[in-house]
């Protein structure tokens, strides 16, 4: 039997803008209703902490393979060709992970699709940390890939849920920050033989973070949104107390989730595939959300990051590969943090506009380098390629980053929010697949380095325009209002900035 409240306070009321179910951080932007004076806000934030730590595991499998693919390929005695797959193979194991994560999501709820997605990640460590064959730590990649495209579908999804509307872009942003950290932590213990620390002890490190998220889990609530879509009034009703703290009035809120929900039950990821495809107001977001994800992977970072010594060592900085490289991680979780900051004071949009266009400059320059250096031999420029490489995480971490999450997280109406979600997951583990694996060939090509840098450079300023004329700004709107931005009757196409008008792809879209 669904569980239910009796009464709630604070009733829906209807907006003179004719807007109506609202959430409550809806409702205060738009009369002040709720007091945020006795909202214990750190409760939410330490939850929103616990489950990104399912993306601190992305980023620290991403960095283990930069930081001791060459003392595997010596120990293992790998070819080329092998050195590559286990480098990719976790893009498989994560598109796997990501084509159920929508059922996931929906079946097991937010937490548990992170709690879920924590288990490959143990079983993919310890694999690799004692596997003595090349097919175990194959395994062991593809195991954890399968996690992390779950936890990638899960997290930004959970921390959109619980957050508040003020504070939404920040916390949502700390998924990339939690990636870098994770990318951080693998670059900074450098493996020595000579001092005991090997790949398969790191590996070990790696299996205990995972530990440690199946454990922390225990002390978050579920998301009250999706708790309430399963009829669990009363689970839902106490988690978001939870989240906001026992002196806060939750009623106007969770009421206002509730008649939003009711308005839109949720279906099946299964059956809302067709439907997405089928109605312009979810095919819309879908689309920008989708776009944003190929863009962000054929920017090339995961390339870059996967590669990063090989791009100091052509760069002749080789005898500071492994400071380069802690260099490229500190840079970017830096940078992330400033971009958390910004997320809901400058908006998404703007950042997004900023970061594309500073990234093909940076590309550009860096691919210049490289041509230089390739024709005349100027070596004395290296520095030049290093402050290119810099410029380009730094504007990668202020917008590509982080906010195509943060906008998937938010832009898809709560119907089909878990089955979308997963397609745009999808979507970002295939093109990964597709740059990492083509990064090499590309280089050896008749395009050479610098020519596959110039297409990176010119995806971002496709990008930039693509940004331009498509993408909305979400920052201080409620997840209710994002999804009327593209629902309201008799209004056009809400989701692009006040006085544009959609592009005609976009329109017969």
């Amino acid at each position: 039997m669904s569980e239910t409240k009796p009464l709630l306070k604070g009733s829906v009321q209807q907006e003179p803008s004719g807007r109506d179910g609202l959430s409550g951080a809806a409702g205060e932007e738009a009369g002040g209703r709720l007091d945020h004076s006795q909202e214990r806000v750190w409760f939410v934030v330490l939850s929103s902490c616990v489950v990104a730590l399912g993306a601190l595991q992305f980023g620290f499998m991403l960095g283990y393979t930069g930081q001791v693919l060459g003392d595997i390929v010596d120990d293992m005695h790998l070819d080329n060709g092998q050195k590559t797959w286990f480098g990719s193979l976790v893009n498989i194991g994560a598109i796997v992970g990501s084509m159920g994560g929508g059922l996931v999501l929906e079946g097991a709820g937010r937490r548990g699709a992170v709690w879920l997605a924590s288990v490959p990640m143990v079983v993919s460590w310890f694999l690799i940390a004692f596997g003595e064959s090349i097919g175990v730590l194959y395994a062991g990649r593809i195991i954890g890939g399968v996690g992390i495209g779950l936890s990638s579908v899960g997290v930004p999804v959970y921390i959109s849920e619980v957050a508040p509307t003020r504070i939404r872009g920040l916390l949502s942003a700390g998924n990339q920050l939690s990636i870098t950290l994770g990318v951080l932590l693998a670059y900074l213990p450098v493996p020595q033989p000579e001092t005991g620390l090997t790949w398969r002890q790191l590996a070990l490190l790696g299996a205990a973070l995972a530990i440690a998220l199946l454990v922390l889990l225990a002390l978050v609530p579920e998301s009250p949104r999706w708790l309430a879509k399963k009829g669990r009034t009363e689970s839902g009703h106490r988690a978001l107390r939870r989240l906001r703290g026992p002196h806060f009035d939750v009623d106007a809120e969770y009421a206002m989730i509730c008649e939003a929900n009711a308005k839109s039950e949720e279906i099946g990821a299964l059956r809302a595939l067709p439907l997405i495809f089928a109605t312009p107001q979810y095919r819309r977001p879908l689309f920008i959300s989708l776009t944003l994800m190929v863009i962000a992977q054929f920017s090339g970072i995961n390339a870059v990051i996967l590669y990063a010594g090989d791009i100091f060592s052509y760069a002749g900085l080789g005898s500071n590969k492994n400071l380069s490289t802690i260099g490229v991680g500190a840079a970017q979780f830096a940078v992330t943090i400033v971009a958390c900051w910004l997320m809901d004071r400058a908006g998404r949009r703007l950042l997004l506009l900023c970061a594309s266009a500073g990234q093909s400059l940076s590309l550009v320059v860096l691919g210049t380098f490289f041509y230089l250096f390739k024709v005349d031999g100027h070596d004395n420029l290296g520095w030049l390629a290093v402050v290119a490489l810099l410029a380009y995480i730094t504007f990668f971490s202020l917008g590509m980053g982080a906010i195509p999450w943060v906008i998937m997280s938010e832009i898809f109406p709560a119907r089909i929010r878990s089955a979308a979600a997963g397609l745009a997951t999808l979507t970002c583990w295939l093109c990964s697949l597709a740059v990492t694996k083509a990064f090499d060939p590309m280089e050896q090509s008749a395009m050479h380095i610098h020519g596959t840098f110039w297409f990176f450079g010119g995806v971002c300023f496709a990008g930039f325009w693509f940004i331009f004329f498509q993408v909305p700004e979400t920052k201080g709107k409620s997840l209710e209002e994002i999804e009327n931005m593209f629902s309201a009757p008799g209004k056009g196409y809400r989701g692009v900035p006040d006085g544009q008008s959609p592009s005609p792809l976009l329109a017969a879209a």
